[in-house]
């Protein structure tokens, strides 16, 4: 019996020692420029729907997101200004997942997405990079990054370090994103 308490209390003490936020994901913080060149698409978007249990049929993790495209600054967005993204995390029975770094999206948010095509379909480039809530509810319209959340950002030598804060009216970011990707296309 008291071995079994010593063994139960040397666990107890081990776990105390473990930090509370554990990174599960690690990024590789990219500017603004690096993430338009990245991406195939730019846009301005109304989230249509939220479909948080797409995968259940498949039996995978997955959320489906419509979007009705307000926008495109970059690429196509399907020409009748719907598109659907799907991206990793959900819920499947009664299990819930959730990425570190991956947003969540609203019905009725408008948002503005940097989006780059990968092998298991289009992902938003950066994860929290990548994208904007836009907020009217003041006089200007605001465009501002999300947090990243338990996610450690990284620089190209592997220091911590943060994401460049992006708060700014909407039209000086679209203007920027517009400028930028013309640049990519020469």
């Amino acid at each position: 019996m008291l071995p079994r308490l010593f063994r139960a209390f040397g666990f107890a003490a081990a776990l105390v020692g473990v930090p509370l936020s554990v990174f599960a994901t690690t990024v590789r913080v990219a500017t603004l420029d690096e993430l338009v060149h990245e991406s195939h698409m730019v846009v301005r978007a109304h989230v249509a729907f939220v479909d948080d249990r797409a995968g259940e049929e498949a039996r995978k993790f997955q959320t489906r997101i419509g979007l009705e495209i307000a926008e495109s600054v970059k690429g196509d967005s399907a020409g009748d200004g719907t598109y659907e993204l799907i991206l990793p995390g959900g819920r499947l029975g009664p299990y819930t997942m959730a990425i570190p770094g991956m947003p969540s999206f609203a019905a009725g948010q408008e948002v503005v997405l940097l989006l780059k095509h990968t092998e298991g379909g289009d992902t938003i480039t950066g994860l929290a990079q990548g994208i904007f809530n836009v907020d009217r509810t003041t006089g200007i319209a605001r465009a501002r990054r999300i947090d990243a959340g338990e996610v450690r950002m990284v620089d190209i030598q592997g220091r911590d370090t943060r994401i460049e804060r992006i708060d700014a009216p909407l039209d000086q970011l679209m203007t920027r994103l517009r400028a930028l990707s013309v640049e990519v296309q020469r």
